[in-house]
């Protein structure tokens, strides 16, 4: 026959048994190895629920409140919040549950992570968007001032801008460097410094003649006589809007032949 685990009374236990029974709160409990008053763990474990539940019903009131009220004070809620999530961790090891509580926590560590690793990112890419757009207008502006200096008429700028942005970067000071097709620095004349934008235009100025504005001569044209006599008919669609760009008073002489 099994003992019973607890008894009010030794009374029907066989004698040589007693001792293996001791009194608690006017009973009799079976004396077993391991064994551990439970109370205290359930109270604990019970006061948890309770607290948990009293957390989640002023949440779901608070929720209910915000849509009313201005000016919520968020850090109220905040504390509110983190409480609760405390006090659920701590009902989960009550449970035994540890594991749950560190992968939990671990997960939230790697969420937070990677948020603002995120972040991180979005800021270092705009970031190098904004210093390649500076470079770009830097090197532009350096460009644009050796045209100017070079006597590149204003509407061809633009082109040796163009140009020039295939060849040249921008070195560690600011200033522009040719490179070659293997990224190599092209040097200019003195066999020792980098080749310098003027160089450049210089170097391939017999080669673009319509970047730079057509000297004035006595033909009607404005091109030293070259296209002297000659009428609107005699010049073809492209030679007319090359004209009108390099020399617009050339132009204008050639308009007047219009129809003759």
């Amino acid at each position: 026959m099994p003992l019973p685990f607890t008894v009010d009374s030794l009374e029907g236990i066989d004698e040589s048994l007693h001792s293996h029974y001791v009194e608690e709160d006017g009973k009799f409990r079976l004396n077993v190895e391991g064994y551990e008053e439970p109370t205290g763990l359930k109270k604990a474990l019970q006061s948890e629920r309770d607290n948990a539940k009293q957390l989640k019903r002023q949440l779901s009131e608070m929720q209910g409140k915000l849509a009313e009220i201005d000016g919520v004070d968020l850090e109220a809620v905040k504390k509110l919040l983190d409480r609760a999530h405390k006090d659920q961790e701590a009902q989960m090891i009550a449970e035994g549950r540890i594991d749950e509580v560190l992968n939990k926590r671990t997960e939230n560590l790697r969420r937070d992570f990677e948020k603002q690793l995120e972040l991180e990112k979005e800021r270092a890419q705009k970031a190098s968007e904004f210093a390649e757009r500076f470079r770009e207008r830097v090197l532009a502006d350096a460009i644009r001032k050796a045209a100017i200096d070079a006597g590149v008429h204003a509407h061809a700028q633009e082109d040796v801008i163009y140009r020039a942005s295939s060849m040249f970067r921008l070195d560690e000071d600011g200033n522009p460097v040719a490179l070659d097709s293997d990224g190599s620095v092209i040097i200019g004349r003195d066999g020792e410094s980098p080749l310098s934008p003027s160089e450049w235009l210089e170097s391939i100025k017999e080669n673009t003649p319509h970047w730079y504005p057509q000297a004035q001569g006595a033909g009607p044209t404005g091109d030293r006589g070259n296209n002297a006599g000659k009428k609107w008919s005699d010049f073809s669609e492209t030679e007319r809007a090359q004209l009108a760009r390099d020399n617009p008073k050339a132009f204008e002489q050639l308009l007047k032949t219009r129809g003759g």
